[in-house]
């Protein structure tokens, strides 16, 4: 039976360009590894695949100090990103349509005042 496919977050100790090529050269030939990325500011390696993370972090000790962070099944993974990312999106959608609103009235009180001749039909 295969592994399913997860999403795996490690803590590793890089500091500069060389150490973060390094780690992600011996990581690419681990098997089962499909996307590699790494954070410097916040020191995240983030992989996805089908792979031990056990071993992962065996195979960068040699290299960096690493410490696994988090497993998540990488569908599980995605569907919280959307939801984090149709959040905000959507409480900002609602302050820009309100603010649209109220610059509308106030226009057209402005030139109500300014034109009094146009309420009257």
């Amino acid at each position: 039976m295969s592994q399913p496919i997860k999403k795996v977050i490690l803590k590793v100790d890089v500091h500069d360009e060389t150490a973060k090529q390094n780690a992600m050269k011996s990581i690419s030939d681990f098997p089962g590894v499909d996307s590699i990325s790494i954070n410097m500011k916040a020191q995240e390696l983030t992989l996805i695949g089908n792979m031990d993370p056990v071993g992962v972090v065996k195979k960068l000790s040699g290299l960096c100090k690493a410490e696994i962070s988090f497993v998540l099944p990488a569908e599980e993974a995605e569907k919280k990103k959307k939801k984090k990312k149709e959040e905000p999106e959507s409480s900002s959608k609602k302050k820009e349509e309100e603010t649209k609103k109220d610059d509308v009235a106030k226009l057209v009180s402005a030139y109500q005042a300014y034109n009094p001749y146009t309420s009257q039909v």
